[in-house]
């Protein structure tokens, strides 16, 4: 349906093939509302036996009770743990990754799907500690290490993703997270995927037109001769729902695989 592979993730890929060899742990992040679609990459080809550990993001934007689910599956393969940025203590997310470190200096490398919120994890963690510790030896260009910790050494990256995005309703899920820009993959595309996963709490009981139709009155979006202008109703809606101005909800139901 859509070829996807933009020359900047494909680098991206190799860039991180290559710092692998001078990481100790990877840090996947997922967004909390999908996990398993916010693991859009070849995780097991990519990361290989390496040691990895999994933070759910924006678990504030997320239907708590759907997270604890997930953390209760996912925990029983990988290290898990729920955060928010914008309520949590960084105290929260450090004491969870030092649990990994021991005495030794540890570096982490933080991976993640387009707007998973990976510089948001970066700035929180780091916020007033954080200190630039130069390049890293045998990495001739590309980031570099920050310091969050005596013992801990994060190395941030560029989103990575699928290769080739085929799958509509993997499409509309990522639409909705705000892993695939509205201005760049029509939302209306994949319009009946996306009233199909809607949770019931954002269509508040109305099909998907009436909801558009709704919500364009209350924005104030102009109909065009008197007929609702669906193609841009569906980019602002969609907008809002990832940045979690509908209210909080969950994609997917708490799942083994792929973890």
């Amino acid at each position: 349906m859509i070829g996807w592979y933009p020359s900047h993730i494909n680098k991206a890929k190799s860039k991180i093939r290559e710092m692998l060899k001078i990481v100790d742990l990877v840090v996947e992040v997922l967004d909390a509302r999908a996990p398993l679609v916010s693991r859009a990459y070849e995780h097991s080809k990519l990361f290989g036996s390496k040691k990895r550990i999994l933070l759910l993001n924006k678990s504030d934007l997320a239907d708590p009770s759907v997270t604890d689910k997930w953390i209760k599956v996912i925990s029983e393969k990988w290290p898990v743990i729920a955060i928010s940025t914008r309520h949590d203590r960084p105290e929260k997310v450090l004491s969870f990754l030092k649990g990994f470190s021991g005495k030794m200096e540890t570096r982490l490398m933080l991976v993640g799907i387009p707007n998973v919120g990976k510089s948001s994890v970066v700035n929180f963690l780091g916020r007033r500690r954080a200190t630039r510790v130069g390049g890293i030896p045998g990495i001739t260009r590309g980031p570099h290490l920050i310091r969050i910790a005596k013992n801990l050494l994060l190395l941030d990256t560029p989103g990575i993703l699928y290769p080739r995005l085929t799958n509509r309703e993997l499409i509309a899920k990522l639409l909705l997270i705000g892993s695939l820009d509205v201005d760049k993959v029509d939302p209306v595309l994949v319009y009946e995927e996306i009233e199909n996963i809607l949770p019931e709490n954002l269509k508040r009981g109305k099909a998907l037109l009436q909801l558009l139709e709704d919500y364009s009155k209350k924005r104030g979006i102009p109909f065009k001769n008197g007929e609702l202008d669906v193609e841009n109703a569906m980019k602002r809606l969609v907008r809002d729902i990832a940045q979690g101005k509908m209210g909080r909800f969950s994609l997917e139901t708490p799942q083994y695989e792929n973890f």
